[in-house]
């Protein structure tokens, strides 16, 4: 008789703690449907996406000691286009003798003007350090537009288009970035502005009430020349590349207008040589001024 009721007793025991079980049960899936939470962090979910995808580590690092949104899904999609577009192409493997030929001169002139370095590979989503001419007209390196270019200092007419000069023109861009900054809140804002324009960044801020780049709904040319710049900073940057160029510049005033091979024979170098690397002299007549030239031989 004992026994029987110990055992009854063991019974009611067991479905009291059940019971309790059960509505602490209850109140933790309430509060978990009203109350959801993060299951995984920003940090985690980069790097479970970016092991799926299977993207260089590119992905995890600042952009102008901004950090990249990875998390985003817009964000992981168009930086993996990119990204798969110049690593298949090997586009900058292509570019290694470029590369090593100008950025130990260009690069510098971005640290002289006290901005970000980074922002320097924008000149790689834009011509890929060569002297394109693009169906608009821009220009040179950094593709100025005739307009912009005299804005920034640069000397366009018939017989001087220093658009072409990557060391004028890539001065003229570190310049049209630092003036920038005034305007925006993040410097890959200021990206956004070389590529569509400082007023047309503006209104679409003001319209859209965000200043935030990966939440403003762009047109695809600027969104993509964001990606590739931080597609190519990152992919240049871990090349194994010389840092010293075979290349030179020097500044000159000319006091009064001087054929090409005089300053060719200046510079100790043959007058197909000069020409081939300052194309920004139209003609062999290099007219006077006040300021210096800068010639590359």
């Amino acid at each position: 008789m004992f026994n029987v009721f110990k055992i009854n007793k063991r019974i009611k025991s067991t479905q009291v703690i059940v019971k309790w079980y059960i509505v602490f049960f209850l109140l933790g899936l309430f509060f978990l449907i009203i109350f959801p939470v993060k299951i995984q962090s920003k940090r985690s979910y980069t790097k479970r996406t970016q092991t799926f995808f299977q993207i260089s580590e590119f992905t995890k690092t600042e952009f102008c000691s901004e950090p990249i949104p990875f998390y985003r899904p817009n964000v992981q999609s168009g930086l993996k286009s990119e990204y798969l577009k110049i690593n298949t192409h090997n586009a900058c493997l292509a570019l290694k003798p470029s590369i090593e030929k100008w950025v130990p001169i260009l690069l510098p002139i971005f640290k002289s003007y006290d901005i970000p370095e980074d922002l320097f590979y924008a000149v790689f989503a834009e011509s890929q350090l060569t002297n394109t001419i693009s169906p608009a007209g821009a220009k040179g390196f950094w593709q100025f537009m005739e307009t912009t270019g005299k804005q920034y200092g640069l000397q366009i007419d018939s017989l001087i288009d220093e658009r072409l000069n990557p060391v004028k023109s890539t001065q003229s861009a570190a310049r049209f970035f630092k003036d920038s900054k005034m305007y925006f809140s993040s410097w890959v804002m200021v990206l956004a502005s070389y590529n569509m324009g400082i007023e047309g960044v503006k209104k679409l801020i003001l319209k859209q009430q965000t200043e935030d780049f990966f939440k403003l709904k762009l047109n695809s040319e600027t969104r993509t020349f964001i990606y590739k710049i931080i597609v190519y900073k990152e992919m240049v940057t871990s090349m194994n590349v010389s840092n010293r160029t075979k290349i030179k510049t020097q500044s000159i005033q000319i006091k009064k207008d001087t054929e090409a091979q005089i300053i060719a024979n200046k510079l100790k170098v043959n007058i197909e040589t000069f020409t081939a690397l300052n194309p920004w002299i139209l003609t062999n007549l290099i007219p006077a001024r006040a300021k210096p030239y800068d010639f590359i031989y």
